[in-house]
């Protein structure tokens, strides 16, 4: 419900004449929302995809680079450049959950569909 929220105040904004930028992880499906679609097809709205790693974003234990990817919705032009996907010249640290909760569900449903 805040995701809606969200897109509701970026239509507002919008409708004022003014600029704005919504962001989530590149891999989050809160674009596909409804409100969010509608945004994106008024005039001058685009998305911009970036990867954390290209700004230089390491991990402060391993100092390794870290790929995280981010999408904005935006009708911002001049943040246009910003979006610069992983140009695959470097090595990044895999960022892994506090437990092994996440890795198990992942493991749990990798295997349930592959076995269909």
């Amino acid at each position: 419900l805040l995701a809606v929220h969200i897109a509701e105040i970026g239509e507002y904004i919008y409708d004022l004449f003014l600029f704005m930028a919504i962001e989530n992880p590149l891999m989050s499906r809160i674009f596909k929302l409804m409100v969010y679609v509608r945004l994106h097809l008024k005039a001058g709205m685009f998305f911009m995809t970036l990867n954390y790693c290209m700004y230089g974003h390491r991990h402060r234990e391993s100092n390794e680079l870290i790929w995280k990817g981010l999408k904005i919705l935006t009708n911002a032009p001049w943040l246009a450049p910003l979006g610069v996907l992983c140009d695959r010249t470097h090595a990044h640290h895999h960022l892994m959950a506090k437990d092994n909760t996440t890795m198990n569900m992942l493991k749990f449903w990798t295997t349930k569909y592959t076995e269909r």
